[in-house]
């Protein structure tokens, strides 16, 4: 079956899913030490630009987590999150965040990160930790496909003077792949951070379909604005 095929048949399936179906929004979860958290997470949908925000925050006697999330379906998404230490040990923080996406063959993806560490007022040093080979990972599916992006190295800072902010190295990565159809774009960031200290990154990941499909995935995500609109 030829690509521009494939493509039509991908947009009236979204069209009639438009019509009788209920599309489901993006998510996001926090996980500290793999347990989960009482993060309430805000969720607005923009119509005119079909665009969903997301933003939460969580405070304990442990922890306080804060996040905010872009993502759209055409597809990406876009992130911020801040994580301080209150423990006099160090703690592991897990991102999640996943949007449904224009189902199509995508073929090419990039992701980007950066960040900063604060130290605590000890002046010991921090220290942020990938707890897997790079601190951002992203995933489509179905099936889940690690979308060969995994960016963000771990990193120290100090000792020097108490409260002393360092900035981590961004990094970014480009990757193409044979065309490979997905209906849902994830994102992960995990990292340990050193005690009593503070976390803040920014990063994203988009794809993009076959340049074949891209104007029909416009008429696909017109469909899908109509239906919530």
């Amino acid at each position: 079956m030829k690509l521009g095929t494939i493509c039509v048949l991908i947009v009236a399936g979204l069209a009639l899913s438009a019509q009788g179906g209920v599309i489901m929004g993006p998510t996001a979860e926090v996980l500290v030490n793999n347990q989960s958290t009482d993060l309430i997470v805000r969720t607005l949908f923009d119509d005119t630009q079909g665009v969903w925000t997301m933003s939460g925050d969580v405070e304990t006697a442990e922890y306080k987590i804060t996040i905010s999330a872009t993502t759209k379906e055409d597809p990406f998404i876009q992130y911020g999150v801040t994580a301080q230490n209150f423990m006099a040990v160090p703690q592991t923080f897990s991102f999640a965040f996943s949007t449904p996406i224009v189902p199509a063959p995508y073929s090419a993806a990039f992701a980007s990160v950066s960040g900063s560490m604060t130290d605590d007022i000890s002046g010991n040093g921090v220290t942020i930790t990938p707890v897997f080979a790079k601190l951002q990972r992203a995933f489509a599916a179905a099936p889940v496909t690690n979308l060969g992006v995994d960016v963000g190295n771990g990193g120290t800072g100090g000792p020097g003077a108490p409260l002393m902010s360092y900035t981590l190295a961004a990094d970014s990565l480009n990757n193409t792949f044979a065309p490979t159809s997905f209906n849902t774009l994830s994102l992960n960031l995990d990292f340990t951070l050193t005690a009593n200290d503070v976390a803040t990154f920014n990063g994203g990941v988009e794809i993009t379909p076959e340049p074949g499909c891209l104007s029909l995935l416009g008429l696909a995500g017109l469909a899908l604005l109509r239906r919530r609109s």
